[in-house]
């Protein structure tokens, strides 16, 4: 009798022949290691750049006092340093506003020196205001100022600013940058987290062969 030939599926397989298997979906597996690095490094950079503002608000003993501005030396440390001094502005200080604040802003140099400049919050309502002869806040250096002073070093550059000039914001005390403090902690160690997991699933695995 002649042998009928069976009808064979797609995917079966016949003796002595091996099975093939279509190779694993690695797209997704790629795109969670992709996510978890851009997590990971942005958190640092983030917390990389608040480390001014953290230094700062540990900052205790209350203000050095630099008596009059216009004569005081002006050598603080990289992160800032809580100052207070006596001083006035020139008279050709400009106003304008920043996204997020509440008031205006008040941007001049000290009378009589052209290397020390004042920022000073302007409260609403007041379209006639004075500035206080005593000034107390958080004075930084040049290099010091970060990306959230990236537009108040743009306007002192349009007034002829120099690289060795320093910036007092009058108000800033170190207690109001804890949260700062806070959220560079959070970030440092949620980027270590992301980081040390993306490591370990980007390590090839390790397979054992046993011999029988």
């Amino acid at each position: 009798m002649d042998a009928t030939p069976q009808n064979s599926t797609p995917g079966s397989t016949f003796p002595g022949e091996a099975a093939t298997l279509p190779p694993p979906r690695r797209a997704g597996a790629a795109l969670r290691l992709a996510a978890l690095l851009l997590l990971g490094l942005g958190c640092l950079i983030a917390a990389f750049q608040l480390r001014s503002s953290a230094a700062y608000a540990l900052v205790d003993g209350g203000p050095r006092d630099l008596r009059d501005l216009q004569s005081a030396r002006l050598g603080v440390p990289s992160h800032g340093a809580w100052v207070r001094g006596q001083g006035e502005l020139e008279h050709d200080a400009v106003s304008f506003e920043r996204r997020g604040n509440s008031g205006s802003l008040l941007l001049g140099r000290v009378a009589r020196r052209s290397d020390l400049w004042v920022l000073l919050p302007v409260p609403k309502n007041t379209p006639h205001y004075f500035p206080p002869r005593i000034l107390e806040g958080r004075l930084l250096s040049r290099e010091a100022m970060g990306l959230r002073l990236r537009p108040v070093v743009a306007l002192m550059d349009l007034r002829g600013a120099r690289p060795t000039d320093h910036l007092l914001i009058v108000g800033s005390l170190p207690a109001e940058h804890r949260t700062d403090l806070v959220l560079m902690l959070l970030l440092t160690a949620l980027g270590f987290m992301a980081t040390i997991r993306f490591t370990l699933l980007a390590l090839p695995a390790r397979t054992t062969v046993q011999k029988r």
